[in-house]
């Protein structure tokens, strides 16, 4: 595992000590298949938090390339293979009803 998905899945384990006060090792799950990308997108409509964390190749490529998202709702942790998936527009869909919404950006990005 990488270092920041790592760092993601601690987040994760926070979020789910602060808001339940029992800790339930989440297990991810890998998404390879446009099939099973919607699958999740309809049950993360259904969720209160939709976390997402992008990994992008910037070296060697004039516009950076999307290579991973990780992704987390309130009871699921989902890695997303963007090379398998026919279309991540799904993603839309994915927004919970109410929506509370933080951006933070890595600082090495140049973004």
């Amino acid at each position: 595992m990488t270092s920041s998905f790592t760092d993601f899945l601690s987040l994760v384990k926070i979020m789910v000590l602060q808001t339940t006060e029992l800790y339930v090792r989440i297990i991810p799950v890998y998404i390879a298949s446009q099939e099973s990308l919607e699958a999740f997108v309809e049950r993360a409509r259904s969720s209160s938090v939709l976390a997402i964390d992008t990994e992008f190749l910037r070296e060697k490529t004039y516009y950076a390339k999307l290579c991973l998202l990780q992704m987390a709702t309130d009871d699921e942790v989902a890695i997303v293979d963007p090379f398998e998936v026919k279309d991540l527009g799904v993603f839309g869909a994915a927004a919970p009803r109410r929506v509370h919404c933080e951006a933070v950006s890595c600082g090495r990005s140049g973004s």
